[in-house]
């Protein structure tokens, strides 16, 4: 901890220093790479918040651990190389269909999308489409694309998964895979328009994870 007298007042400054080794997961998720507006193409211009963040291209220890927490919870094993391949995560919102607010966190998930670039798209589905049938055992797919999850004893309810252009989109919602389809064919995404827009014109080259919110919206 450092304290020093400035012209304008006191100023003062905490570093911490980390064993070499040290497996801590909150600080290897925070130390992620540059983001860049390429992982933002699949967001719609409408969009009213969003999440975004890298993962780094060869960190085994945060692989490993990401790897190892949804094998815990899922109990599917998506393997070590499929995080290694993810370059960009966007979690993002639509605004709700009419006039209607998005009240309570079940309004907020119909409207939630998941936009995901890659290294190489067609490990990634791979990957996700193991990752989701292993969620929905014993319950038959629809149509591709469209997974059952849930069930034995819990509510299910339908994922949906698509990629355009190399954007893997995941959704429980068919019309929010469609918005993220519509941009990315149409280049109307917020790099482009919508009230995130300015925000992410904004982005400065050094940022390694972006928030952002239309707070009317």
């Amino acid at each position: 901890l450092t304290q020093s007298i400035e012209s304008n007042g006191l100023s003062s400054q905490a570093e911490v220093l980390l064993k070499d080794g040290h497996q801590c997961l909150a600080y290897n998720l925070a130390r992620t790479p540059n983001i860049g507006k390429a992982g933002l193409k699949g967001v719609p211009a409408e969009a009213i918040a969003l999440v975004s963040f890298a993962l780094g291209q060869s960190d085994s220890v945060r692989a490993e651990q990401a790897r190892a927490k949804i094998q815990d919870l899922t109990g599917v094993d998506v393997g070590h190389e499929v995080f290694t391949n993810i370059e960009q995560i966007t979690f993002f919102v639509l605004p709700a269909e009419g006039n209607t607010p998005l009240a309570g966190p079940e309004a907020i998930a119909g409207r939630l999308g998941l936009a995901v670039t890659s290294r190489d798209p067609e490990q990634l589905r791979q990957a996700l489409d193991t990752l989701l049938k292993g969620l929905s055992p014993g319950q038959p797919n629809s149509e591709p694309g469209r997974y059952r999850i849930g069930g034995k004893g819990k509510p299910a309810a339908d994922c949906y998964l698509e990629q355009v252009g190399g954007v893997t989109l995941l959704s429980l919602n068919p019309d929010v895979i469609k918005a993220s389809v519509t941009a990315l064919k149409n280049r109307r995404s917020v790099c482009e328009a919508g009230p995130l827009n300015g925000g992410v014109n904004r982005l400065p080259a050094t940022a390694s994870k972006l928030v952002l919110a239309n707070v009317g919206g």
